[in-house]
């Protein structure tokens, strides 16, 4: 029998590519979404979702489904086996800002939580992933003190409280699953896209932060962690676990040199970019996960990862080629 996983967050970047990894690996997907309905996304968002209702994936969509809400207790109800429950989606609205209000977006991350966890446990639901961030107080490696970055990251933290003690009253077992920095295709406006948008327009592109030591991860290779940390919690006797999944770890500044190289010889074309001196520290100076990737995913091909990314930009700016 496939193991089948109720999964919010899948318009996400990241979410994309946990739910299509999984059900790729054989999983049964069923993706809870809170808007109505596919016309209500945009932009990259609304590709991410189109490209998940693909047949061929079996992915189960459902619209207007927000974690706590009735809906999502009776399509608990209804179905007559879970194995994980993935609780990938959180409030991210103006994440970046430091007036993040961290209480809101606690409140809306746990709403009637514990209802949603005695449901799952009545249907046999055991195992419960939620995903964290590295940049938490207390996760990965870094700078001491390791203290929360910015209000988004507290109130990640107070969440996977609110969870592991929810999981522990019912019996569930419980997997943290850390991101750091993933990218890859169909992201957000962030560094990677900036950096092809302006190498394909011949323009040359700046790396204003580059002594920020990050961590970076192509996003299909984390998707694949992901998998695997269910089966993993699935199979262990402890209560609860967590994994920190790593990529390149390495300042800013080298990653950004490591991109160019790769597409350079992939868009047959110069890839120069600016590295500025940087003057403003006001995140963490490091911050990075503990777990490297592939030594947990065998089967990994970075040359292919790396191909696949050149080409969907290729084709995304095909008429600027």
């Amino acid at each position: 029998m496939s193991p089948r996983i109720l999964l919010t967050g899948a318009s996400s970047f990241s979410g994309f590519w946990f739910a299509k990894v999984l059900a790729e690996q054989g999983f049964e997907v069923t993706a809870l979404l809170q808007k109505n309905q596919l016309s209500d996304y945009s932009g990259v968002r609304q590709q991410r979702i189109q490209n998940l209702s693909d047949k061929n994936l079996g992915i189960e969509l459902v619209f207007g489904c927000p974690l706590g809400s009735s809906k999502t207790i009776s399509l608990l109800k209804e179905k007559k086996h879970w194995d994980f429950l993935g609780l990938h989606g959180a409030f991210v609205t103006n994440y970046k800002s430091q007036d993040f209000d961290f209480l809101n977006a606690l409140k809306n991350n746990i709403e009637n939580l514990e209802e949603v966890i005695k449901t799952f446990t009545q249907n046999q639901g055991q195992h419960l992933v939620h995903t964290g961030t590295v940049f938490e107080s207390n996760e990965g490696v870094g700078n001491a003190p390791l203290k929360a970055a910015s209000p988004y990251g507290l109130s990640k933290n107070l969440t996977n409280e609110v969870i592991k003690f929810y999981c522990e009253r019912h019996g569930v077992k419980m997997g943290k699953f850390v991101l750091a920095n993933p990218f890859g295709t169909f992201e957000e406006e962030k560094l990677t896209t900036y950096l092809m948008r302006s190498w394909i327009q011949d323009q040359t592109p700046t790396m204003s932060f580059p002594e920020y030591i990050r961590d970076n991860i192509h996003v299909e290779l984390l998707a694949k962690v992901y998998a695997h940390f269910c089966h993993q919690l699935k199979s262990s006797d402890n209560a609860y676990l967590k994994i920190n999944p790593s990529g390149y770890v390495e300042s800013q500044g080298s990653f950004t040199l490591r991109f160019a190289n790769e597409m350079t010889s992939r868009l047959q074309k110069k890839c120069p970019v600016t590295i500025a001196k940087q003057t403003q520290f006001t995140e963490p100076y490091m911050r990075v996960n503990t777990d490297p990737a592939i030594r947990l995913i065998t089967d990994w091909d970075e040359k292919k990862a790396w191909d696949q990314m050149a080409s969907h930009y290729q084709e995304k700016y095909r008429q600027t080629f």
